[in-house]
């Protein structure tokens, strides 16, 4: 089962539908406690797409289409930053690096999203973090991205 089927099924509760072409530039939309997904997009961006998505639901409220209003553009912001933490945790990057996965495609492949996807998480963490952080017992340096064990 795909990163993207747990998704769906973790979050069974929400009305998520990725059957119908989305117009425009549109890869997902949340409206009336509705998730829409394109069916166009392949598994690993529906995966990332949904995140988002999910995102929104649980932190926006209202249309916020209209990103030449700040507020709107905070929430789309805030949704992204979530969905990147969602799929790729600081623990998940531990346990990637644990399981051999050594660059940025492996990292994709891993988590099952797309090499743009990882890098905006990795730029991400580094704006929360700064350039390291320390988890449970491993060091997490994001520029370069190395994982370690602290002594």
């Amino acid at each position: 089962m795909s990163k993207y089927e747990d998704l769906l099924i973790k979050h069974d509760y929400i009305d998520i539908e990725d059957k119908y072409n989305l117009p425009g530039n549109f890869k997902g939309f949340y409206d009336n406690d509705v998730i829409l997904v394109d069916s166009k997009l392949d598994t690993y961006q529906k995966h990332e797409i949904l995140a988002e998505e999910i995102a929104h639901y649980k932190i926006s409220a209202g249309n916020i289409l209209d990103q030449s209003n700040m507020l709107n553009r905070k929430f789309e912001l805030k949704a992204r930053r979530l969905a990147n933490e969602s799929v790729i945790t600081l623990q998940g990057l531990i346990n990637a690096f644990n399981y051999g996965v050594q660059n940025i495609y492996d990292l994709a492949a891993y988590f099952e999203v797309t090499k743009d996807f990882v890098l905006d998480t990795i730029q991400h963490y580094k704006q929360k973090y700064g350039l390291r952080t320390h988890y449970g017992k491993y060091i997490i340096e994001f520029e370069p991205l190395i994982i370690y064990k602290d002594l």
